[in-house]
């Protein structure tokens, strides 16, 4: 019985021989598995020899399946080792795997003639135990010396797998281990042919099957010779990233060649050197990226999982100089750009202050010249000066909004303001303009429209006469229309405004390119038209600030309607009614046709240059304030120790000491008699951040220069005590 029992096991073992024949014809590392392919028909025609040997009942049958046995147990062991060795590229002497295939080659010659020397067996006979048939062989020392090399081919292989296994993570530490196991049963089944421990049967046979069982479990679990996981380990090994892979005590359990370049540690030192090393780069740096012979490296670390189990750590070592020269790169050219910008803010604040100053002087003459003149020739000539002059002045503004807006540095300054008051300026504004050109200038506006709104009037204003003077350039004859209507929502009015003309119009293909900068459309057909071609484009930018955008119809030829919406604050939610019944609200402020008089008060206008201080008194001069000047900071120094002013007007730039030093050497004075009087600085800088660095440095208030008259008085009705103030 026990006989068909061991003939059974060995039928069985062929089963699962052909079964992992079957898994590695679907492998796809065709070239290694074609090897272990080999080994397992070695292993097969072993079998079938075994089996052949069991069922035979003379010596000749049996010697022939004895021949049978050794073609495939002789070479299974050298196969399996050259398997293992190519498939996971390990470090083997081709010499020593010469020897192997030489002995393997020896020793199968020597089997094929056992019947005609005593060279393996010293004697061969026919037994016969319990009814069975067995071959009973005296064995030579060549014979012991033949199992002792396959039990060392084994052992090396064993050894192989160990070695590795305590380098690996994961699958690959298990599959090792695995094979390590099945190695030393191996060498138990061989152990036991040499001693005759499995008379009379022979378990080498046996074990290589179980052997061959091991191999099929592990292409079916774990894709041994899976081109994917050949291809992780090639990737890994040739990669120009250093892989290191550590285990959950932080011992090093693998590092690729490139991270063995990296840290020379990991292949010289020992074990608690390399986990320190490791440790103290991870630990010590500042950042994600480490210098290594020059070269910059990225390090990324990540835990390692397998089958829902932490096995350790992979630490990635990323090439990223390139990156790294770029940015240095980058930072150089930004560097450059902020220099340059720099320098072009610095340059339009000269230009401003240098451009700002003529035109003051020669709009504030002018201003004198239309309040005194009597002669209307003369009226006339300061007019067209004036005009002329707001002109220029209007170029140089765009142009620093322009700068402002580019750089980031506009912002909005939300005040309360009369909205009928609003209306009524870009009315009495543009009323002139457009009745000198023969247009019709026509403003409606909703009489429910809250009369005091919330935001920044001076932008909104801005906004609506940049529209307004486009329409004005570009209109021939016909009308102009000025829209004003709104709706509430809670606290707020969304207030509708739209500019609409007879004029030119636009083609539909042109009205992208409206709002880009420096842009003007029909070059050649409007270049008699003035302007810069930042009008539009400044407009929507202070718009979008207001978290709204503008609009455009047009009809090329008939036409063009621009128009916005902007949300306003609600301040006094009374209706400003019909514009012409409009009353005049009582504000602290003056219009060019109401003059006040404050003859006690007194002024202190600080500026080195001469004609500005005359204009600035010439200004002041039907409000017979008493004015006192002074030329540098030095002499304002002198005046504010010896007199009390009510208002100070002091200029920017000036030499020797400039009015931020002039104001921070006043307040630091102990015999200061002004430390409580308003100062106001006065200057032709009005690039970016003016306005914020001026309020910084401790001044009350900010005048640009060309200085406006009604702006001068507005500020002195202001700030001036109210018992000095006699309104006419």
């Amino acid at each position: 019985m026990l006989h068909e029992i061991v003939i059974l096991i060995h039928f069985i073992g062929l089963l699962f021989c052909f079964a992992t024949i079957y898994s590695m014809g679907k492998s796809e590392s065709k070239q290694d598995s074609n090897y272990m392919v080999v080994t397992i028909v070695c292993n097969i025609i072993s079998l079938v020899g075994y089996i052949c040997e069991l069922m035979a009942n003379d010596l000749s049958g049996m010697i022939v399946a004895a021949k049978m046995q050794y073609l495939g147990k002789g070479f299974v062991g050298t196969f399996m080792l050259f398997t293992f060795v190519r498939y996971y590229k390990w470090d083997f002497p081709k010499t020593l795997m010469k020897i192997f295939w030489f002995i393997d080659m020896a020793m199968f010659v020597v089997i094929l003639g056992i019947d005609h020397h005593n060279l393996y067996y010293t004697s061969m006979n026919v037994i016969e135990v319990d009814g069975n048939f067995f071959f009973k062989v005296d064995k030579s020392p060549l014979y012991v010396l033949f199992m002792i090399y396959m039990m060392g081919t084994v052992i090396t292989f064993a050894c192989l797998c160990y070695k590795h296994w305590k380098k690996s993570v994961g699958r690959q530490r298990k599959i090792l281990r695995k094979l390590a196991v099945a190695s030393v049963l191996t060498v138990l089944g061989v152990s036991s042919s040499i001693f005759g421990i499995s008379r009379p049967y022979d378990m080498v046979p046996l074990i290589i099957t179980i052997y061959t069982v091991v191999i099929a479990i592990l292409i079916k679990k774990y894709g041994l010779f899976s081109a994917v996981m050949i291809a992780k380990e090639n990737l890994i090994t040739s990669i120009e990233e250093g892989v290191i892979v550590r285990d959950v005590e932080g011992k090093v359990t693998y590092a690729n060649p490139k991270a063995s370049e990296l840290i020379p540690a990991l292949v010289t030192a020992e074990a608690e050197i390399v986990r320190d090393t490791i440790d103290t780069i991870l630990n010590n740096r500042e950042t994600d990226t480490v210098m290594f012979g020059g070269s910059y490296y990225q390090i990324k670390v990540r835990t390692l999982i397998d089958e829902k189990e932490e096995v350790g750590q992979m630490i990635t070592f990323f090439d990223v100089t390139e990156i790294q020269e770029n940015s240095k790169k980058m930072e150089k050219l930004k560097l450059a750009a902020d220099n340059a910008n720099k320098a072009k803010s610095s340059f339009l604040a000269n230009m401003s202050h240098e451009i700002r100053t003529p035109i003051n002087a020669v709009l504030g003459m002018d201003e004198m010249i239309l309040r005194e003149a009597e002669n209307e020739d003369i009226r006339e000539y300061a007019v067209n000066i004036k005009r002329a002059g707001e002109t220029l002045l209007s170029l140089v503004s765009d142009i620093l909004d322009f700068s402002k807006i580019e750089s980031g540095k506009m912002t909005l300054i939300n005040e309360s303001y009369n909205t009928a008051e609003l209306i009524r300026d870009l009315s009495t504004v543009f009323s002139i303009r457009m009745n000198e050109k023969g247009l019709s200038f026509i403003v409606e506006a909703d009489k429910d429209i809250p009369s005091v709104l919330k935001g920044d009037e001076v932008r909104l204003k801005q906004i609506v006469m940049n529209l307004l003077s486009n329409a004005c350039k570009y209109t021939r004859e016909g009308s102009v229309t000025l829209k004003v209507t709104g709706e509430k929502a809670d606290n707020t009015y969304r207030l509708n405004i739209s500019v609409e003309d007879t004029g030119i119009g636009i083609k539909e293909e042109n009205i992208a390119r409206l709002f880009e900068t420096f842009e003007r459309i029909d070059e050649k057909k409007n270049r008699h038209i003035e302007g810069t071609g930042l009008g539009l484009n400044i407009t929507r930018n202070l718009l979008v600030l207001m978290g709204s955008d503008i609009q455009v119809e047009s009809t090329y030829g008939k036409g063009t309607r621009f128009f916005f919406t902007v949300e306003q604050q609600i301040i006094d939610s009374e209706p400003i009614g019909e514009l012409s019944d409009s009353e005049q609200r009582k504000e602290k402020y003056i219009k060019l046709d109401t003059t006040f008089v404050a003859p006690e008060a007194k002024v202190l206008v600080v500026d080195d240059n001469a004609v500005n201080l005359a204009v600035v008194k010439g200004l002041l001069k039907r409000t017979k304030v008493q004015v006192d000047m002074a030329d540098s900071g030095k002499k304002c120094l002198r005046h504010v120790r010896d007199n009390k002013y009510d208002v100070i007007f002091m200029d920017h730039l000036m030499p020797e000491m400039d009015g931020i030093e002039t104001l921070k050497a006043m307040k630091a004075m102990e015999d200061n008699l002004n430390k409580d009087t308003p100062v106001i600085v006065l200057t032709a800088n009005a690039v970016a951040g003016s306005r914020e660095m001026y309020m910084a440095a401790g001044f009350n208030d900010y005048i640009t220069k060309p200085v406006d008259g009604r702006k001068i008085e507005e500020v002195l009705y202001n700030l001036i005590p109210d018992e000095l103030i006699e309104v006419q």
